[in-house]
């Protein structure tokens, strides 16, 4: 009986720790929360696999433009670039190389969301009209092979 008793308590402990998906109005709207686990939750809520809705991106940019939490801002510019929108390329950009930062966490993200733009836009030049490299560089391509070395293009400079 105590078993019983002690399963029931723990399936609505459980439970209650539950919450639905949130729909895509309020992840915008967490987007603009005072706490910046929210608005990176909400951030990552608005991307699934490879698709970002176009209603979400205006949002986006805006919580991109006053971002403060490094944290947030990683998952607001994995999403935009997620998205392949050619607007968001400036945004991702801004923070390639860490922003000026020099937080290496911001160089990777921004690497990601620029791998995930240029994946939906393959013959675009990269930031600069470079092509961007993979944040992986010495990672096998899917048939296994190692990709080519990228170019070393040095600040200021672009390639030819």
């Amino acid at each position: 009986m105590k078993a019983a008793i002690l399963l029931v308590t723990g399936l609505a402990i459980g439970l209650a720790g539950c919450r639905h998906p949130k729909s895509p109005a309020e992840l915008e709207s967490g987007l603009q929360d005072p706490d910046p686990a929210v608005r990176r939750n909400a951030a990552d809520g608005l991307r699934d696999d490879d698709f970002v809705a176009p209603e979400a991106l205006p949002k986006l940019y805006a919580a991109l433009d006053k971002e403060d939490n490094p944290e947030a801002l990683g998952a607001e510019l994995i999403t935009v670039g997620t998205s392949g929108a050619p607007e968001a390329l400036p945004y991702i950009c801004k923070y390639v190389g860490g922003g000026g930062s020099g937080d290496v966490r911001m160089s990777r993200w921004a690497s990601h969301a620029l791998k995930n733009w240029k994946a939906k836009n393959p013959s675009a030049a990269g930031c600069n009209g470079q092509v961007p490299v993979s944040p992986t560089p010495n990672a096998a391509t899917p048939d296994g092979a190692k990709p080519a070395p990228a170019p070393t293009v040095g600040p200021g400079e672009r390639s030819m």
